[in-house]
């Protein structure tokens, strides 16, 4: 389920990457695949050097009195790295010849975040 605050964070995202980025990636927002639906999406276009690409992102969103959990954190939790790899693995289902890359983003408050490539520590 998602918080109200995690989808600020999420839609923020959005419309940041949309302003600045639109001219050569398409964006999308609770995508539905067989394995569950992503929170955030951004995919080339067709007629850029970015042609198919896909990038994913698993938004989770903590209060800040739960920063420190978060912070300390140096990998993915399973579960949301986990939920990345089913929706890259639907993904490659439909477009084998995509390139597919995932994330998992923990915003603790007002304290913080975290950035996992795949499973990760960027």
């Amino acid at each position: 389920m998602t918080t109200v605050k995690e989808n600020f964070v999420r839609c923020t995202f959005y419309e940041l990457c949309v302003r600045y980025h639109s001219w050569d990636f398409t964006f999308s927002m609770e995508v539905n695949y067989p394995s569950g639906r992503s929170d955030w999406e951004m995919t080339g276009k067709y007629h850029t050097k970015y042609k198919d690409t896909k990038t994913i992102i698993e938004f989770k969103y903590v209060p800040a009195k739960d920063a420190d959990k978060v912070l300390s954190l140096q990998a993915p939790l399973e579960t949301d790295a986990a939920k990345v790899t089913g929706y890259k693995n639907d993904v490659l289902q439909m477009f084998p010849h995509f390139a597919v890359e995932t994330y998992v983003i923990y915003v603790a408050g007002n304290k913080g975040f975290r950035l996992f490539r795949g499973s990760k520590k960027l």
